[in-house]
């Protein structure tokens, strides 16, 4: 059934049609569903709409192509225009109250935390640059109550942040609320139009969290996929950033990717993945860090400390709580890893199963597997199976008071006597043991 706001998305992408506006009109196509084009084409007597609504194949030689920097919102490799990218951590570890801080110096023009400027612009005398206005959609912060009250705390400049958590929609049926969250990609067109107000100067979106913006299955990739490129296409047009935030699962897998709620293309599909932790050698510090970006590898991740819903950035890079973060994590698997081969010390087992064995994810069971072999606190056999090794087992045994030793003279005696303890080398048949 074609509701009335796709009726007006069609209507609106023949406009685009008959301006020539091509792309504009395609992609309200595609909001607006093919029904509704069906529909449209049905009064058209040219059937032009038709094609908008199927798409078409456009080519450009690449030497016609004219080249464009990468514009940022956070120069330095941080937050790119033009692209989606992901902001993930643990409950607690204080995302929001960071997004707050990011609100705050974009809306004002005021430095950020590493001590960039935004759109690396030169500030002036009064370390002021050009402000940037930012949108919010924040599915479980109540606006008035907990979002806008923070917002003001942290010294956001609110004439520059525009709230776009609810949508009041033209027809609602008999008992349904004036008010519904914002949806994707329903309500694109609608967020594509408040990015291009002019009065608000729009550089960053901010989505929180992610698995709340759609009615749509969120755990298949290929759902996922095609959800964030309709998304993405709004950063490219408008040219901003759009920032979505994800939770993590609990679990001591050090993987960002394995542990991001929802599809694994929420991780996959963007060109920069944010993450937070908590300083496992200081409890109120918590550390931002960059896990994924293949437009800039090579970012500095920076720590700051937590007070009430405010952070406080640390002077300068610091790398020492993300490699805490990550070695912490994985002398866990190693526990555990090692826990599950010392329970059957004479057996040997594949990665698959002492991934299975241990509840950690495959990828890092196979890369914890490989650094115990290296340490030689385990043994692969050249048929790639793993297990203890042996004098690992006897060295773990409890320590025993000293006994005489008794007089051996044949090796049927000191299989007797040695039959408790594990054997590390083979027996020398039947002949005599020399004596000492």
């Amino acid at each position: 059934m074609t509701t009335d706001r796709q009726r007006e998305l069609a209507q609106r992408s023949a406009t685009e049609m008959e301006r020539d506006n091509d792309e504009a009109a395609v992609m309200l196509a595609q909001l607006a569903g093919h029904d509704a084009m069906a529909e449209l084409e049905g009064d058209d007597e040219d059937g032009d709409f038709l094609v908008a609504s199927q798409g078409r194949s456009v080519g450009q030689l690449a030497s016609e192509i004219e080249e464009l920097d990468q514009e940022w919102v956070w120069p330095g490799g941080w937050i790119p225009k033009q692209l989606v990218g992901v902001f993930a951590g643990d409950a607690g570890v204080g995302k929001s109250s960071v997004l707050r801080y990011l609100i705050r110096c974009l809306t004002r023009g005021e430095q950020l935390p590493d001590g960039q400027y935004p759109e690396g612009q030169i500030p002036d005398e009064n370390k002021k640059v050009n402000p940037m206005g930012v949108i919010v959609i924040a599915y479980e912060e109540p606006t008035k109550t907990v979002l806008l009250p923070r917002l003001r705390e942290a010294g956001c400049d609110l004439t520059r942040v525009k709230i776009m958590s609810t949508v009041t929609p033209n027809v609602r049926k008999l008992g349904e609320p004036a008010e519904r969250p914002f949806r994707f990609p329903e309500d694109l067109e609608l967020l594509r139009e408040a990015i291009m107000d002019p009065s608000l100067n729009c550089g960053l979106v901010i989505v929180d969290p992610v698995l709340s913006m759609s009615d749509k299955g969120l755990g298949h990739n290929q759902t996922v996929r095609r959800l964030l490129g309709q998304i993405q296409q709004v950063a490219i047009d408008t040219s901003v950033a759009i920032l979505l935030v994800a939770h993590l699962t609990k679990g001591s897998n050090p993987s960002i990717r394995q542990r991001m709620n929802g599809a694994k293309a929420f991780f996959d599909f963007p060109r920069y993945v944010l993450a937070a932790a908590q300083d496992e050698g200081n409890p109120k510090r918590a550390v931002l860090w960059m896990d994924k970006h293949s437009l800039s590898p090579d970012v500095p991740s920076l720590t700051y400390e937590r007070a009430g819903t405010s952070v406080r950035f640390v002077d300068g890079a610091v790398e020492s709580a993300r490699a805490d973060f990550v070695e912490k994590d994985e002398q866990r698997t190693d526990q555990l890893i090692l826990r599950f081969l010392a329970a059957k010390p004479t057996e040997e087992f594949t990665a698959r199963q002492v991934s299975f064995g241990t509840r950690v994810n495959y990828d890092a069971t196979r890369q914890q597997l490989a650094r115990l072999t290296v340490a030689r606190r385990i043994t692969r056999t050249a048929r790639g199976l793993y297990r203890m090794l042996s004098q690992t087992v006897t060295t773990e045994a409890a320590p025993q008071a000293a006994a005489p030793t008794p007089i051996v003279t044949t090796a049927d005696a000191l299989t007797e006597v040695l039959a408790p303890t594990t054997i590390l080398a083979p027996s020398n048949g039947t002949r005599p043991v020399p004596m000492r």
